[in-house]
């Protein structure tokens, strides 16, 4: 089971996605907005956005259902989602790679 969450504005999805991790059934809880106000990447980095201009979303996954590494798991999720979206929108849809 999964659980999928939309936030109208947050402060990060990181900091805000253990407010929805109240359901120990799900393999996958998911939350996102596209007002991401104080937002936070890898190593304490921050990260800004214009509101209602990007996708944020932080992605939950209990560690025994990951077959692979977390770089490849990563890198597998970020293509599904653009995919997704590229879809969807019947847009170019880019991923902004951390160096």
């Amino acid at each position: 089971m999964s659980e999928l969450f939309y936030r109208n504005a947050c402060s990060s999805t990181n900091d805000e996605i253990s407010d929805v991790l109240l359901y120990p059934q799900s393999n996958f809880v998911g939350l996102y907005t596209f007002n991401q106000i104080k937002g936070r990447g890898q190593y304490g980095n921050s990260w800004t956005s214009a509101a209602e201009q990007n996708l944020a979303y932080t992605l939950a996954v209990k560690t025994s259902c990951i077959l692979h590494s977390d770089f490849l798991f990563n890198y597998y999720t970020a293509i599904a989602v653009q995919n997704y979206l590229a879809n969807l929108t019947e847009k170019i849809v880019k991923i902004k790679w951390l160096k």
